[in-house]
């Protein structure tokens, strides 16, 4: 019998990273139920022209999909949308979560309730989603990303929670949606730090598996990709820059640190990059894969063109076109998660910089593949360190990528056996 399944969000295609998720989700459960009936919805209203243009790129993905607004309404583009959009959002979501029957009477003919009630598995799309602490708090965004799982499970449907990175759950409230997340018929994390997190945060106990981000299921190939060609040279060292945080969690003057982060990345990069250059004077690529990089790395290009770099900037937001890209990669030196996935699907080893406060997602990654000596925390390190940490993963570069691709292969076929048992 066709199996059917609801994926909740799509995020959008501006980030590569963001983007990728929802395509490797999709492609994951193609693996499992390749004959699935999959329902997609948008993180995006009907009133916002994302959704059409987010709609598309997953048809052009896969044909077979059925892809649907957000429930909530409104936007972004006056104040009457906007006071629409947090209206619809707390209202929606304080019922789906206090009253799910009632809230499944009253929305019963929004196409996206339909989705949550009318699937065999309601599936939360992986991600950087749960959070409560000193940190970060959005009782909006937790209310958010339950409303579906709970619809769900009020209809006796299953639901399940895909890859996921979840922050430490503190106080009542993080504690309560512990809890919650714990009576879904299955959690996934992609780290091993987020399942630690979770069980210290609840004694109530569900399926769960550690497994492999969901981009790693995502291939360069298919009769769905249409991949862009990028211009590179045939060897290069490729960087991808973070130019601020996420959202202004924990941030007291979000354009103070924006500055302040600009300007470490300005004296650290150049720093390692002139010692690596008398060793290894391969042209330089900085990748812009979400839209606000752009700006910082420019601002590094032109500082590394003063100083008598090859450097040039590729700007791509489709993830099977960047995993091609990375092929020619020596190594990538990363702040961007996503664009470490989308090397080491192709073969290519990074050296990592992650910051504290958005998490510990990159270096548990870095952890679980056994790659924590590449992994250096961006505020913390010297010039000198990651100098140090590019050579070595230079001289290791092949050593480094069979590596992870061992572990990955082995971790990828869990997962799929994982999710083969839950879904028959």
């Amino acid at each position: 019998m066709t199996k059917k399944i609801s994926l909740f969000y799509a995020w959008g295609s501006t980030n590569a990273g963001d983007h990728a998720l929802t395509l490797g989700a999709i492609s994951l459960v193609r693996l499992v139920e390749p004959e699935a009936q999959i329902s997609v919805v948008t993180r995006y209203s009907v009133d916002e022209p994302e959704h059409a243009i987010t709609q598309q790129k997953l048809y052009d993905f896969d044909s077979r999909l059925t892809v649907v607004a957000s429930p909530f309404r409104g936007s972004n583009d006056s104040t009457f949308s906007r006071i629409r959009r947090v209206f619809s959002g707390g209202f929606q979501s304080s019922l789906a979560l206090l009253a799910p029957s009632l809230s499944r009477f009253l929305f019963r003919n929004n196409p996206a309730y339909k989705a949550m009630i009318e699937s065999d598995w309601s599936l939360q799309n992986g991600g950087n989603l749960y959070y409560w602490n000193s940190h970060r708090k959005s009782l909006s965004r937790l209310a958010a990303f339950a409303l579906p799982l709970k619809i769900a499970m009020s209809a006796g449907k299953k639901a399940g929670l895909l890859p996921q990175t979840v922050g430490k759950l503190e106080d009542r409230t993080g504690r309560w949606f512990a809890k919650f997340i714990a009576t879904t018929n299955f959690v996934l994390f992609r780290d091993s730090s987020s399942r630690t997190n979770l069980t210290a945060a609840t004694n109530k106990q569900t399926a769960m598996d550690t497994c492999p981000d969901l981009v790693y299921f995502l291939t360069s190939s298919g009769e769905h990709c249409k991949i862009e060609e990028i211009k590179a040279p045939e060897e290069f060292i490729a960087i991808t820059l973070r130019d601020e945080s996420l959202g202004d969690y924990g941030v007291a003057d979000y354009e103070e640190d924006k500055a302040a982060t600009r300007a470490r990345i300005l004296d650290l990069f150049p720093q390692a990059l002139t010692e690596i250059k008398k060793q290894c004077p391969l042209p330089i690529v900085i990748v812009v894969q979400v839209k606000r990089d752009a700006e910082i790395s420019e601002l590094l290009r032109k500082d590394l063109l003063e100083r008598g770099f090859d450097v040039s900037i590729v700007e791509c937001y489709d993830p099977v076109s960047l995993i091609n890209f990375y092929a020619n990669a020596k190594i990538l030196i990363a702040m961007r998660l996503h664009s470490q996935i989308f090397a080491l699907n192709s073969g290519t080893p990074s050296v990592a910089l992650w910051r504290e406060r958005l998490g510990t997602k990159i270096p548990s990654m870095m952890s679980d593949l056994d790659c924590a000596d590449y992994c250096l925390n961006f505020d913390k390190t010297t010039g000198e360190d990651l100098t140090k940490t590019i050579d070595k993963l230079i001289q290791n570069s092949d050593e480094v990528s069979k590596k992870c691709d061992r572990l990955l292969s082995e971790r990828k076929q869990k997962t799929l056996d994982f999710l083969g048992a839950h879904f028959k």
